[in-house]
């Protein structure tokens, strides 16, 4: 079951994605200030809780630092996420380079 409109404007444009054993790690623009706690991560698993899951990663804590942006990694262990076992993953977020600004 898809995001919906509202949630998606929100969604945080990621610049990698990786998933290294039990944890999902996403690669982000920083100015200087983003941490883990700057994202929430929604998953939906739908109506029957199984694969594919959904992924959404949502910047919750905007990053007003003035350093040179740069890509950071942000670790989330599958079990934080409700997530565990072999699994399918979509993500709503849309992907991009540093570079381009979007």
């Amino acid at each position: 079951m898809p995001l919906n409109e509202q949630e998606q404007e929100v969604l945080e444009p990621l610049r990698g994605f990786r998933i290294n054993g039990d944890a999902i790690e996403l690669f982000v623009v920083s100015n200087g200030c983003t941490d883990k706690e700057s994202f929430t991560v929604k998953v939906n698993t739908g109506f029957t809780g199984v694969s594919p899951v959904e992924l959404a990663v949502i910047r919750v804590r905007p990053d007003t630092c003035k350093m040179l942006p740069s890509v950071v990694q942000v670790t989330f262990k599958k079990s934080e996420l409700g997530i565990d076992g072999l699994f399918e993953v979509t993500l709503a977020n849309k992907f991009g380079d540093i570079s381009s600004g979007s």
